[in-house]
């Protein structure tokens, strides 16, 4: 049973898995009678401009007209000034009568009416479900909320979801006076089928604006990043493509950070491994607040989260991160809470006890949620952890008998801090 992800309640998880790798399998291939007779439903084209190292330099969005389970774009012939572009295509597959928006099974692009490249998702390791990140839009999916398929490889994309891929890792050569026919067809595992078409040439192509950068990272190697009181190190296979960071330090004048607020790219850029970020700090830190201080990156609404972080010889705080952004040292003083949601002195008849345990940080990462014990009249006893709700649950099973009873719940954080309460009730 699980409970995870957007579901709204305890569900099981059902899955077909390769005996030899363990690998799952598309479970809509085993012939299961799921009514479904839509086609995926196109909604954006994106095309990339590309240089030769294939790296993004410009993009631009396209509505689609439908016409059934066809789409075409509002202008006949796309004129784009690029020597080469690569497509993203928003798209989503759905049940009949069902709202859910589901990823696709199948993406074929054929050019003047060849195959040129193939997405499929019949099975997936494990090992590999990162790398839908580089497979995906992945700063439309972090800023939008967007999902656009990618149709060329990034050189870092180890996904092996891709039975054809034609000219370079899947991008398209663009010529002035010989327009290209695209058709793009996306398919779901019952047959359903949508599909774009469009002509496409090349413009007049001007040479971009020089990208501000003062650290390159490359996608094969890694590297490091030094700035004055912090390091980044990105180790070999963290980075899908080559990185080109615009770091800098900014002035904080908040008081409970003390570090600089350090800017190390954006959020937008997707890293597969963890990198090690150490930081160290700006002023004077408390022998007594060492133990609380975190590593702290701040998330699209400037709230800052924990990364967790332990001090080394070095005098730096250290820290695993798999996102970039901006970062700074925070400190964390404040025990978690504990609030009675279903209890009460007499608990004779009640068939379980709820708590409410939460904590004023945030963490991601590395970094430790709550950690908690329950013990009745000095013996253990389990407790659901209901994360979603932030609940403590206890079903009572007979084992505690009755008579007055002492519960003690310890809750702390990923910091240290620790907040113990106590209560009497009867059984």
């Amino acid at each position: 049973m699980g409970n995870s992800g957007s579901s709204s309640g305890p569900h099981l998880h059902f899955e077909v898995r390769d005996t030899r790798t363990q690998e799952p399998i598309n479970p809509a291939l085993f012939g299961f009678e799921i009514a479904d007779h839509t086609p995926p439903a196109m909604r954006q084209l994106k095309v990339y401009a590309l240089n030769d190292r294939l790296e993004t330099i410009g993009e631009q969005l396209f509505r689609l007209r439908k016409n059934g389970r066809h789409y075409r774009l509002s202008e006949d012939t796309l004129v784009v000034g690029a020597w080469r572009v690569g497509f993203g295509l928003k798209v989503y597959d759905q049940h009949d009568h069902v709202p859910n928006l589901n990823g696709i099974y199948a993406l074929r692009m054929y050019v003047d009416d060849s195959l040129w490249y193939a997405f499929e998702m019949e099975r997936f390791s494990f090992a590999q479900t990162r790398y839908l990140n580089a497979h995906v839009d992945y700063a439309a999916r972090v800023r939008d909320r967007a999902w656009f398929n990618r149709t060329w490889l990034l050189p870092g994309n180890r996904l092996e979801a891709y039975p054809h891929v034609s000219g370079q890792r899947g991008a398209l050569p663009l010529y002035r006076n010989r327009p290209a026919h695209v058709r793009l067809v996306a398919e779901d595992p019952w047959g359903n089928q949508s599909e774009l078409t469009f002509w496409i040439r090349r413009g007049e192509v001007t040479p971009p604006p020089p990208r501000p950068y003062n650290y390159h990272i490359d996608w094969a190697t890694g590297g490091t990043v030094r700035l004055d009181g912090l390091r980044l190190h990105l180790p070999k296979g963290a980075l899908y493509e080559d990185l080109y960071l615009q770091c800098d330090i900014q002035n904080d004048t908040d008081a409970a950070h003390y570090a600089h607020r350090y800017r190390l790219a954006s959020p937008e850029v997707p890293v597969h491994r963890w990198a090690e970020l150490a930081i160290a700090p700006a002023r004077t830190l408390p022998p007594r607040l060492r133990s609380k201080a975190f590593v702290g990156w701040f998330d699209d609404s400037g709230q800052l989260v924990s990364c967790g972080g332990t001090w080394h010889d070095d005098g730096m705080l250290h820290a695993h991160v798999r996102q970039l952004g901006d970062f700074t040292i925070g400190i964390d003083t404040v025990p978690p809470t504990v609030e009675p949601v279903s209890f009460s002195r007499d608990m004779r008849g009640r068939s379980q006890m709820r708590f409410r345990i939460t904590d004023n940080q945030p963490v991601t990462g590395r970094a430790r949620g709550l950690r908690y014990r329950a013990t009745v009249d000095g013996r253990w006893i389990l407790m659901e952890y209901d994360a979603k709700k932030d609940l403590l649950i206890h079903e009572f099973d007979g084992r505690i008998g009755p008579g007055e009873h002492h519960l003690r719940i310890v809750v702390t954080d990923d910091r240290g801090n620790r907040t113990t309460q106590t209560y009497t009730f009867i059984r």
